[in-house]
């Protein structure tokens, strides 16, 4: 754990993913909270995006992570993943980071 999933609409290419799962990857490590094996990242297309009714492409980035981090730890994540995304994306649209903390007592694997 963490595990960072992307939310982003269909039509960005492979070419623009594929450095940005690398970037959030290296983000989660350079943070020092995690080791390289347990990070995952991954994507989800999302289809027919919309913001306020109108058809405008947003990402966001939902990071899952155990319990035990200081929140001013969680936030300087939340920051340093975000300015990757916006680095990434930041042109094309807005962009959220979302971290959701998981109670080790009730995951499964």
């Amino acid at each position: 754990m963490p595990t960072l999933l992307l939310h982003h609409p269909r039509d960005i290419g492979d070419d623009t993913l594929e450095p940005l799962v690398d970037a959030l990857h290296r983000c989660a490590l350079d943070s020092g909270l995690f080791e390289a094996r347990a990070i995952k990242v991954a994507t989800l297309a999302l289809s027919h995006p919309r913001q306020g009714g109108e058809q405008r492409p947003f990402a966001s980035l939902q990071v899952r992570l155990f319990a035990g981090r200081s929140q001013e730890q969680r936030l300087a994540l939340s920051n340093a993943l975000l300015a990757t995304v916006n680095d990434h994306l930041g042109e094309r649209m807005s962009a959220t980071v979302e971290m959701v903390e998981t109670d080790k007592a009730t995951f499964s694997r």
